[in-house]
């Protein structure tokens, strides 16, 4: 769909091999006790046959030797259909929709053919209540950020992982960061609103900032190990650390027929992604700003923090902290049990099964 924001940087039709596939999924069970494969893209759905054939390969696998694989897609659901949900269902396939609400037109190149109305995703919803709604807020549709939101929550979603277009391409500029700014204060009016009728939603943007501050200083979010926690996996069998970073030769970790480069794997994930700028700000321990591949897509090297990146993240737990400390002393119970009780993940684990086999 040409996204105005997209990060790629190899453009094309470019297909991965099913040798390819198949060898990645190899040196995973060599490396490990199990496996988690996302299928992403480009738009993964294209290749439909060839995420059967990737599934049926792996139960093989798992049938021969117990391995186990775990499965999640991303994918902009225009080409969601029930045969694809009927697979996703059999295989417990996580579906994570990327789809910008109303602001679509405003960075998204639909056609007339491929357009994604609101059946598509009340469909996925029948099969996958659960299903992640991921939404990028580009500056020429900022306005409509929280009517976004909101639209998506009323359609069923409640699982809503927003963030705004990063890119050296991306003008945030004053009138936009202050239309984003009295756009998440409308979202923060709206995530109290659902908490005190007692909604069970995600809102990933808020919900991370709310477990900084509860964290505090153990805020696992703080630091990023480029090329640690997982690898990406380009259409030609190259291995990058994360998928920002494919098609980029300076970090490059290894291929799927000799496996990763454990010394240069060691060498990424010791780079320190700490702008020397944020060392003294009082809410570092907060901040997303040693996100390597975000810093990189700013700023072009991964240690620096764009001007953009810097205010978004002191607006952000502004409100968030307003709108928390809000529901905190109204002593709201599913707020505290949310984000204060040790045992709410797993209920909300239990809960979110229960509702998938229904």
């Amino acid at each position: 769909m040409a996204c105005d924001y997209c990060y790629y940087r190899q453009k094309g039709n470019a297909s991965a091999k099913p040798e390819v596939i198949k060898a990645a999924i190899d040196m995973s069970v060599r490396q490990d006790k199990s496996t988690g494969i996302c299928f992403f893209g480009g738009e993964p759905l294209i290749e439909k046959k060839m995420i059967q054939d990737a599934i049926d390969y792996t139960d093989s696998i798992h049938k021969e030797t117990g391995h186990r694989f775990y499965y999640k897609i991303t994918t902009n659901g225009t080409l969601i259909d029930e045969s694809f949900l009927r697979l996703a269902k059999r295989s417990d396939i996580i579906i994570a929709v990327s789809h910008d609400g109303l602001m679509s037109a405003g960075g998204r190149k639909y056609s007339e053919a491929a357009g994604l109305g609101a059946e598509k995703l009340q469909m996925l919803l029948r099969y996958q209540p659960y299903a992640f709604a991921l939404t990028t807020v580009n500056p020429s549709s900022v306005n409509l950020f929280a009517d976004s939101v909101e639209w998506l929550f009323h359609l069923g979603f409640r699982y809503l992982i927003t963030s705004p277009a990063h890119g050296g391409h991306i003008l945030w500029d004053d009138k936009s960061c202050n239309l984003l700014e009295e756009q998440y204060k409308k979202i923060a009016s709206l995530y109290i609103k659902w908490t005190k009728a007692g909604e069970k939603f995600f809102l990933g943007a808020f919900e991370m900032k709310i477990a900084s501050h509860v964290k505090n200083e153990k805020n696992e979010q703080r630091h990023c190990h480029i090329g640690k926690d997982q690898i990406s996996v380009a259409v030609d069998g190259k291995i990058y650390p994360c998928i920002q970073f494919v098609g980029n030769p300076d970090f490059c970790i290894g291929d799927v027929w000799h496996g990763v480069d454990i010394k240069r794997q060691q060498d990424l994930a010791q780079i320190n992604c700490e702008p020397a700028i944020c060392g003294n700000c009082a809410i570092r321990n907060r901040c997303i700003h040693t996100c390597g591949c975000m810093n990189d897509l700013d700023t072009g090297t991964v240690d620096q923090v764009s001007p953009f990146q810097c205010r978004h993240e002191k607006m952000l737990i502004s409100i968030v902290d307003r709108m928390a400390e809000k529901l905190y002393r109204s002593k709201n119970r599913r707020f505290i049990a949310k984000h204060y009780d040790p045992a709410y993940t797993l209920v909300s684990l239990v809960e979110d099964g229960l509702r998938r086999f229904n």
